[in-house]
């Protein structure tokens, strides 16, 4: 009976390692690349908070041009908002020039023969670098990552990052599986 129990088990163990060997390989990530052309970014203060405190909130908009075999394009619209004050009080040569922002991605709806009617959005959120002066967001590099927290249309339940190394030659959205 113990060997007949063990001889089931041996079995079943060799079946699950042969079945886990030959399942399907995960899925790809999915990337996505876009070019803000720098003559169609914007921005503007939001009420909401005196300027270098906590509260104040800027808003940036442009359009997304497909770059490196992407057929989206599309616009941008983003609410950040300054966390901390900007002066350090003994060092006010130090500013914490952090943004909680948000990114609203929206994307046009595809041609024939894709037809997909609804482009679909994406949602990323995080920390960036308030950009200086009158600078749009995306008008510098940024080591920062904005986690995608959502999406619409063909990307209903989306997760993954957007990424701005490139800036601004292009933004790379990673979808994750």
């Amino acid at each position: 009976m113990r060997r007949t129990m063990l001889a089931v088990a041996g079995a079943a163990l060799l079946g699950l390692i042969a079945v886990t060997a030959w399942s399907a390989p995960a899925a790809a990530n999915t990337f996505l690349y876009f070019y803000p052309p720098p003559d169609q970014q914007h921005r503007a203060p939001i009420e909401g908070g005196d300027p270098g405190k906590p509260g104040r909130t800027w808003g940036y908009w442009g359009k997304l041009a497909g770059v490196m075999g992407t057929t989206r394009s599309g616009n941008y619209r983003a609410t950040c908002s300054w966390l901390a004050d900007s002066d350090w009080g003994d060092r006010p040569k130090q500013r914490d020039s952090r943004m909680l922002c948000t990114v609203l991605f929206s994307f046009r709806a595809l041609p024939a023969p894709s037809y997909v009617r609804n482009g679909g959005g994406l949602v990323a959120q995080g920390l960036v670098r308030r950009p200086p002066g009158k600078e749009t967001l995306f008008a510098h590099p940024s080591t920062r990552k904005l986690a995608i927290t959502g999406g619409t249309g063909p990307y209903s339940g989306a997760r993954g990052y957007a990424d701005f190394a490139d800036a601004p030659a292009s933004i790379k959205i990673t979808l994750l599986p």
